[in-house]
């Protein structure tokens, strides 16, 4: 039976791509979501490496455990009724192979989760190999991740046509995603001509089952960010709104709170402050105290009361994320930790996303992409 037959999947222009490095703070922050937001967003998930001790640099458990981990987080966080993409390409190079792929998957089948695995067209040959065997067990077909400097080579096309070969599927039972990464130093303009010229080198862009652009502003840290409270412009949205009259509109997805790149912080060296990151329209809210190892965690509560008192907060009722602000405002819960404030500022940041792209009206102030560099068909 074709993939299709079996698996359909299409995304609106109002869906939302996520991308998630798999903690227990963004886990959660998806099993906290409202099922109307579950079920028009789809998370991109990068399984992150085994943590270490800071102390030693010895992992804290093996690789298999720490993957059954992750699922048993994945099945209670988001559960069976979704899709959602896999990508173990932030493991380190003797754990990201073949094996990991398909010991990973078994583990998603025997959990019923509607997983998919991200695939590249740099991926090794055992990558490619067990994404094919994942296909062939599951029928939900690939996503295939991009770079910029990938879809921008010359070889491109052969490229995808080479891994979509050797996964045994085709481009309407595969996903593409382009990942533009950091796109704070450009003005939008610039950021939509880059996205357009890459978009017009995706070989049969119609005939993909999804398509999504990838992005983010939000920097690797917020270490140069005094105490107070600042703004951060969300270039990524910007960049989005800007492709709107292309001959096929991407899916947005972005990075939520986060820098694309993976950072470990080591506690005894970073100290590390208290802030509420809030999303709103067009920019991040940074609410920022000071390092928490002197000031403490009970910074969180005179933050959240800062919340509840600006413009950009969407009160209690609008997320589970603005709920616990309100209620750590009110001290009726505790201060929580730097995991408890990743929970928050995710939750609220995919719902607003998904409310924000539910309410833009298609080719309504939406500003024309540049001309060059229009999507092939």
């Amino acid at each position: 039976m074709e993939a299709d037959q079996k698996f359909n999947m299409e995304f609106s222009e109002q869906h939302y791509v996520p991308v998630l490095k798999w903690k227990r703070g963004e886990a959660r922050a998806l099993k906290d979501l409202d099922p109307a937001v579950k079920a028009a967003c789809t998370p991109l998930v990068e399984v992150v490496p085994v943590p270490t001790d800071p102390e030693t640099g010895a992992a804290k458990k093996t690789l298999s455990k720490h993957l059954d981990d992750a699922i048993a987080e994945m099945k209670s966080s988001w559960g069976t009724a979704h899709p959602v993409f896999v990508d173990i390409r932030l493991l380190p190079p003797n754990q990201a192979t073949g094996a990991t792929l398909t010991g990973l998957f078994d583990r998603l089948r025997a959990a019923a989760i509607l997983a998919i695995p991200v695939i590249s067209t740099g991926a090794t040959q055992d990558i490619l190999q067990a994404a094919a065997g994942i296909h062939k067990k599951d029928r939900r077909g690939v996503c295939l991740r991009e770079g910029l400097d990938a879809v921008m080579a010359p070889a491109f096309p052969v490229a995808v046509s080479k891994a979509l070969l050797a996964t045994g599927v085709t481009q309407k039972t595969a996903d593409v995603v382009i990942d533009m990464q950091d796109v704070s130093a450009n003005k939008t303009t610039v950021n939509a001509a880059l996205a357009a010229s890459a978009i017009g080198k995706v070989p049969n862009l119609k005939a993909w089952r999804t398509f999504t652009i990838v992005a983010t502003a939000f920097p690797l840290n917020l270490s140069g960010i005094a105490p107070g409270v600042h703004t951060l412009p969300r270039a990524e949205w910007a960049l989005w709104k800007a492709l709107g009259s292309l001959p096929r509109r991407p899916t947005y997805g972005d990075y939520a709170v986060a820098h694309w790149d993976l950072q470990e912080l080591d506690p005894r060296v970073i100290l590390i402050s208290a802030s509420i990151r809030y999303t709103s329209d067009d920019e991040w809210v940074i609410f920022r105290g000071r390092n928490v190892k002197n000031y403490g965690f009970g910074q969180f509560t005179a933050l959240s009361k800062l919340v509840v008192k600006h413009p950009a907060y969407c009160g209690s009722a609008f997320s589970a994320g603005d709920d616990y602000i309100a209620a750590c405002a009110s001290g009726t819960v505790g201060s929580g930790n730097h995991e408890t404030w990743r929970r928050v500022a995710t939750n609220h940041h995919i719902t607003f996303v998904v409310d924000q792209l539910s309410k833009l009206a298609l080719g309504a102030s939406v500003p024309a992409a540049p001309a060059s560099g229009a999507a092939s068909n």
